[in-house]
Order: C-alpha cells, then sequence, then structure tokens
C-alpha cells in the first residue's frame, strides 16, 4: 500500500519523502449510509519499535534544515498488545 501511495503520489506530481517501517501501512474504510450513519473501520496499527522514532527524528532534522512546511501525518502508534 505504501509503495501504492508513494507511485500515485509522484505521478500526480506531489513532493513526498516517506520513511519506511517493518509494518505494512494500515488501511481504512468509512461507510456512510443513506440515514447518515457513519462507520469507520481500520486495521490494527503497527507497533513502533525505538530504532523506527530514532530514524524519524533523525529523518524530520534533516528535513527541517532544507523545509518551510514539514507534515506528519496518520494515527498515533499502538500501545504493546497485551500477551
Amino acid at each position: 500500500i505504501g509503495t501504492l501511495i508513494e507511485r500515485l503520489l509522484t505521478g500526480e506530481g506531489i513532493d513526498h519523502n516517506f520513511i519506511r517501517i517493518s509494518g505494512m501501512t494500515r488501511e481504512g474504510l468509512t461507510f456512510r449510509e443513506s440515514d447518515g450513519v457513519v462507520t469507520a473501520v481500520f486495521e490494527p496499527p503497527h507497533e513502533v519499535t525505538p530504532e523506527e522514532v530514532r530514524r524519524l527524528f533523525a529523518h524530520c532534522n534533516v528535513l527541517l534544515g532544507k523545509s518551510k512546511w514539514l507534515v506528519c501525518s496518520g494515527s498515533s502508534p499502538a500501545p504493546p498488545l497485551a500477551a
């Protein structure tokens, strides 16, 4: 999914700069019924590793040195699951 998103953004001429992680890109669906009821369904998020956090901070520091804007989007990391 992440690769598809990158390809679509590139095809539209939109700059992007993603960091690859070990988990898959999370997908979500939103259903809107004719009576206005909205239901959202999301896959479980990836548990972010300390190394992925370190890479994100390092990457952001590089981008902040040469950018006017920095957009970080998505949901917050998942808490560890109970065994």
